[in-house]
């Protein structure tokens, strides 16, 4: 199956395109479940454009995990649009991370887990264990088919419930490409949770806290400066970069450096070329 993307149509943000860089790079974007399937992520529609902009970018996809998840649903288990809509009006409060979360405890039986004691005497019980079961095998496919597209970066953002779902995504990315630079922004990475969340998942090489669009422009910089092996001033690139957890030195240490001030002026879509 082909990577879900829109983007082709956005609106040009420079009059003059950016100036391609010999080791540009490949960037995917991902919105996964459980946000809603029928319309666009306002996340990534806000943070695509300046990723396009950026001269260290050749190509970039924007893909709907979540649809895909829905896909994947109704093709191989069996289920319904309305199964999904259950955990997006949250039927169950945290089911949604529950089903995710068998990603990283391959072969338990959902009727052995804690969580399953809340769900237990709901009429979707099936449909939710369905749901947990068949969790690993899509976010396998889905990440095959990312490394298979070449991407050089994946960012995921995460609001409400997709955590859990991003975590599996970008921990099955890094066991297949390890070389893969891994993002995390959105709601859920706002103030300390951003940065316990950096601490927890080795899987993230980065997690902007806060508003990204001051973060992007020098992240991708420094992304691309250390592909051409430019080390030079490494954690000093990083330590400038508003509201980003990266990690330091050979013992991998996380770090997050103060949130940019905010809110963000729509006049920044103009000054970060």
């Amino acid at each position: 199956m082909e990577l879900i993307q829109i983007g082709h149509q956005r609106p040009v943000l420079d009059s003059v395109p950016p100036v391609v860089h010999e080791d540009a790079l490949s960037v995917a974007l991902v919105c996964m479940p459980w946000a809603v399937v029928d319309m666009p992520s306002l996340a990534l529609s806000t943070i695509a454009p300046l990723f396009e902009q950026r001269g260290e970018v050749e190509k970039l996809d924007v893909v709907y995990g979540n649809i895909r998840w829905l896909d994947f649903l109704v093709r191989e288990v069996g289920l319904e649009r309305d199964h999904y809509e259950l955990i997006v009006d949250a039927e169950v409060f945290g089911v949604g991370e529950w089903v995710f979360s068998s990603c990283f405890r391959p072969g338990v039986d959902p009727r052995h887990t804690s969580f399953y004691e809340l769900v237990r005497d709901s009429e979707n019980v099936d449909a939710y264990c369905a749901m947990f079961r068949a969790a690993p095998a899509f976010i396998d496919e889905l990440a095959r088919d990312l490394v298979a597209s070449g991407v050089d970066v994946l960012g995921l953002t995460t609001t409400f419930d997709q955590n859990i779902a991003s975590f599996a995504l970008a921990h099955r990315v890094k066991e297949l490409s390890p070389s893969i630079v891994t993002l995390l922004g959105g709601a859920n990475c706002d103030g300390v949770q951003g940065t316990a969340v950096h601490r927890a998942r080795a899987e993230f090489d980065y997690v902007i806290r806060g508003e990204a669009e001051r973060s992007i422009a020098p992240l991708i910089a420094h992304i691309s400066g250390c592909r051409g092996s430019d080390e030079h001033g490494h954690e000093e690139r990083l330590r400038a970069v508003p509201g980003l957890c990266w990690r330091s030195g050979t013992d991998g240490a996380s770090v997050s450096n103060p949130i940019g001030p905010t809110p963000v002026s729509i006049a920044v879509f103009n000054l970060l070329g």
